[in-house]
This record gives structure tokens, C-alpha cells and sequence, in this order.
């Protein structure tokens, strides 16, 4: 599969209990509250070299990959333009919060990362994968779920 143009994960809110109710002007501002605790949490895990999706520390980089950027440990920063560009849009008459990457060049990069390089004429199967946004009915990782969850409770309290 060649990479997409856009590269997110879709979160319905109407899969978490009690939001059906929550009129529109609301369900916008606990999107966008959420939108916002995902993003800089995402980024908070990367850095700390971990992914958010499993929770799992990123492999290191290979010694000469290392040797170019200057340190071993993955923090998906090479130039940081990636990770500038995760960004989240809303859907709120659909309950749905899109976080990920929308532009197409960085689009490209998250989701080699996430698949381990997927389709890439010489990178597949080389670079280790690196999961930063769910897919395949994968979710974020538990912490991060339980955020989101509580989150939603403090918005019904």
C-alpha cells in the first residue's frame, strides 16, 4: 500500500457512555478539548521515546543513522517538521475527532513510521516500526484512553 495524503485516527465520541446527549455547541468544546490533550500528550510520549498507541519504547536508530543525527534514541525529530504538523480537526455532528496528519508530505512520514516503512521500495522491513498513530482497530494506549475518559467525565460532571 503507497502512504495516504492524510494519515489520522478517527475518535467517536459516541463510543464512550453518556456523550449522546451533549448538545452541539458542547460536543464542540469537549472535541476540542480532547483534541488538544491528544495532541500535546502524543508528543509527550514521542519525546519520552515512547509510542502512544502501545505504550511500548521506540527502538533505537541504527549506529548510522545515529553517527548522522548525532544520538541513538528514536524521538521522531530528525527535522521536526513531522511532529509540527500533527494537528487534530472536528467533526461534531458526527461526534468525531480526527488527530493526525493532513498534510501530505508529513502524512507520508507518520504512517512509514507507524507500518515500519509499509510499500517502501528499500526502507520496508528495515526500519522498525514506530507506532504514533492507531490503525487496524488499534486504539491509543490505555493511559491515554483513561484521559480521554476522564476527560469526558469532568465535561458530564
Amino acid at each position: 500500500m503507497s502512504a495516504p495524503s492524510k494519515f489520522y485516527y478517527s475518535l467517536f465520541l459516541n463510543d464512550f457512555e453518556g456523550v449522546e446527549n451533549i448538545p452541539m455547541v458542547e460536543r464542540q468544546d469537549l472535541l476540542d478539548e480532547i483534541g488538544e490533550y491528544l495532541k500535546f500528550t502524543m508528543l509527550d510520549y514521542i519525546g519520552d521515546k515512547k509510542s502512544p498507541v502501545n505504550g511500548d519504547r521506540f527502538k533505537n536508530l541504527s549506529p548510522d543513522y545515529a553517527k548522522k543525527v548525532g544520538h541513538q534514541y528514536s524521538d521522531l525529530q530528525y527535522e521536526g517538521d513531522m511532529l509540527d504538523a500533527l494537528d487534530f480537526k472536528t467533526k461534531p455532528r458526527n461526534y468525531e475527532l480526527q488527530i493526525g496528519f493532513f498534510d501530505k508530505l508529513q502524512a507520508a512520514k507518520a504512517y512509514g513510521h507507524t507500518t515500519g516503512m509499509e510499500g517502501h521500495p528499500w526502507l520496508e522491513g528495515v526500519t522498525p516500526q514506530r507506532k504514533i498513530i492507531p490503525i487496524q482497530g488499534e486504539t491509543f494506549d490505555d493511559e491515554i484512553m483513561d484521559g480521554i475518559k476522564n476527560l469526558i467525565q469532568e465535561f458530564l460532571d
